[in-house]
């Protein structure tokens, strides 16, 4: 039987970081998503990201298959009319920007809809 394959969207920050611990101690295949942006934190992130995957497979307790990060352009988000309404909601109340795309890339993954 197959490790099932769990798609995650990961920051680097501690909320995803702490679920790729979790699942670090499972018998699944993780394949981490990160959204670009440009932001000025971006190399950070990609850096502790790296390193944190380093220090997870030098774990005993990992038993976990990690997949190599797919880096996804917020250009190549996929529109969706509910989706792009609340977003823009959002925006009207100053909210952060990332997380209307984290939204449409959570649904993406879901389906399991190809970036490309």
């Amino acid at each position: 039987m197959e490790n099932e394959k769990i798609r995650i969207l990961w920051t680097g920050g501690f909320d995803s970081t702490f679920r790729m611990v979790q699942l670090s101690r499972k018998d699944v295949i993780i394949e981490p998503h990160y959204v670009s942006d440009n932001r000025k934190s971006e190399q950070f992130e990609l850096n502790a990201m790296a390193q944190i995957t380093k220090a997870l497979m030098a774990k005993a307790e990992t038993c976990c298959t990690i997949l190599p990060l797919v880096y996804v352009p917020v250009e190549k988000r996929i529109s969706h009319p509910e989706v792009d309404a609340a977003f823009k909601r959002l925006l009207e109340n100053r909210y952060i920007y990332i997380y209307g795309f984290t939204v449409l890339m959570a649904r993406q993954l879901c389906k399991g809809t190809p970036w490309d």
